[in-house]
């Protein structure tokens, strides 16, 4: 039986690159990737980061009941493909998934195997982090003064649900490698 984890957390707080290092490390791990309507950023790579479908593509996908779950996030929609997560779960396989914390909930909910890894910010640092991530990340296109006040809203909400998660884990600034090396631990316990 294959392991399934998702690496969750507050808006901004680095999701993507920790699963980036983690993968790096780990090539024989898989990643799901799920869809969604945003704008591919400068450099997403359709089906390797996400699958990118225009809107009335994703509501028939709805209607199909292909997703194990899915959510409007920041005016997007995003949703994890329902078949990745039952392969995953029958393979045995090490399988990371990074999707947000409502998702992630209604996963655990459907799926209570899977483990969900909870990366939060520094304590009193979430509003700094944030802007250091959305304005000096080169992977990121431009974002409004008024986005980055939504992103850090939305990770205030966030953080509130980290209790109904398995672990958390810190991102400390500029610390991605040691972020990574406390879910690698986490996983390779849980193996």
């Amino acid at each position: 039986m294959g392991k399934v984890f998702i690496v969750s957390g507050q808006s901004g707080i680095g999701k993507n690159t920790i699963l980036d290092i983690l993968l790096e490390r780990h090539p024989d791990w898989y990643k799901i990737v799920t869809c969604t309507t945003r704008p591919p950023r400068p450099t997403d790579v359709n089906g390797v980061d996400k699958v990118f479908v225009s809107k009335e593509k994703f509501m028939e996908m709805i209607e199909d009941d292909e997703f194990a779950e899915y959510a409007k996030v920041h005016n997007f929609y995003y949703g994890t493909p329902r078949h990745e997560i039952e392969r995953s779960l029958k393979d045995k396989t090490t399988t990371l998934l990074e999707i947000d914390v409502q998702g992630s909930l209604i996963l655990k909910e459907e799926y209570p195997e899977i483990t969900l890894i909870f990366l939060q910010f520094e304590p009193g640092k979430l509003e700094q982090q944030i802007r250091n991530r959305f304005l000096n990340d080169p992977k990121r296109t431009k974002i409004s003064e008024e986005e980055i006040l939504t992103r850090i809203e939305t990770a205030k909400k966030e953080e509130a649900y980290k209790n109904k998660y398995d672990f958390v884990i810190t991102n400390f600034e500029g610390k991605a490698e040691q972020t990574a090396d406390g879910v690698e631990k986490i996983i390779n316990y849980k193996v």
